[in-house]
């Protein structure tokens, strides 16, 4: 669905005693505001359609007895799972997402999210069941909601944005799930990219709870995810002449990928050589970039005083044993 047969316009009334309806609010223009603090002389007023929606939904929870979070718990919640600070929008409904689709809207005031999915001309739909079990997930960890939601081919898909739309992973149930469901094949590009994110403004975001996850979830007999997370940095040595990262995004990259991967490699590589080859993250890099490179990316990383990596030293260190043959162990 087009963003087009979302956004309804706002129409400006002149004539007294008439109300102006207001529309959803982006995420784009929530940190737009939050950075320039502007009052606000629109009227506060929710467009038609999305009243009849908003409206449906809030009844149905009322009638399911659903219990509505505090506005603070509501917030908290919004802003840690979506990133949106909906406590500084101007509006009441605020869409957390910009993707072509049904949108997830948050109500403020009233603390509560649905999914705006309408046609022009169409008669608002509300799934209930839908509202209801993702609301009961989100603000109340409600496990059974989650997996009435994860047991229905269409309704997944929006926990399943969580995780790769967000980068939500406190719920490691749901983590494990997704990453076993989609992410454990041969395209490592496509893990590498949930992971490691070039943002619109240029910046590089390092989703290190999923990487860290990847590294954690390995053991004797399921080194795939971790394989593939090398398989990706070794891809992106080789492949990218720096027209998605920076080079110093690149070296930031290994660094976390190096700190959360390579003891796993370590471990692991001599018991499951056939997932493995004979190079851990940054010995690969170290190999491919050359001494005087590696010299300069080594003090950028010393004077990161190492981002903070507990492993990261020492897989330096076990890097700098490889040779040609492989790994020292």
């Amino acid at each position: 669905m087009k963003k087009s047969q979302l956004l309804c316009s706002l129409l400006l009334v002149f004539a007294c005693g008439c109300q102006q309806k207001s529309p959803t609010y982006t995420t784009d223009q929530v940190k737009e505001d939050q950075e320039n603090q502007q009052s606000d002389d629109v009227m506060h007023y929710r467009d038609s359609t999305m009243e009849v929606y908003s409206e449906s939904a809030y009844t149905a929870l009322a009638d399911r007895k659903y219990k509505f979070p505090s506005t603070t718990d509501f917030e908290q919640i919004i802003e840690a799972v979506y990133h949106i600070n909906v406590k500084k929008a101007k509006f009441d409904d605020v869409y957390l997402s910009e993707d072509n689709g049904p949108v997830p809207t948050a109500v403020r005031q009233k603390n509560f999210i649905y999914i705006f999915d309408h046609y022009a001309d169409a008669e608002p739909n509300v799934d209930h069941n839908l509202t209801f079990n993702l609301n009961n997930y989100l603000f109340h960890k409600n496990i059974e909601s989650r997996n009435v939601l994860l047991s229905s081919d269409n309704d997944k898909e929006y926990l399943f944005d969580l995780v790769e739309q967000y980068g939500y992973a406190d719920d490691e149930y749901l983590l494990h799930y997704v990453l076993d469901k989609k992410y454990k094949n041969d395209n490592f590009q496509k893990l590498g990219a949930l992971v490691f994110i070039k943002k619109p403004d240029g910046s590089l975001e390092i989703r290190t709870k999923i990487l860290n996850f990847t590294a954690s979830n390995a053991n004797e007999k399921d080194v795939v995810l971790a394989r593939n997370m090398l398989l990706y940095c070794i891809d992106l040595i080789d492949t990218d002449p720096d027209d998605e990262f920076s080079a110093a995004q690149k070296a930031k990259i290994i660094a976390f990928a190096s700190n959360a991967i390579d003891p796993i490699y370590k471990k692991y590589h001599r018991i499951n050589d056939q997932h493995w080859g004979t190079a851990s993250v940054l010995s690969y890099y170290i190999a491919a970039v050359g001494a005087q490179k590696w010299n300069e990316t080594e003090a950028a990383y010393l004077k990161e005083q190492y981002y903070n990596l507990p492993n990261l030293a020492a897989m330096i260190a076990y890097a700098n044993e490889f040779d040609s043959i492989g790994a020292p162990d």
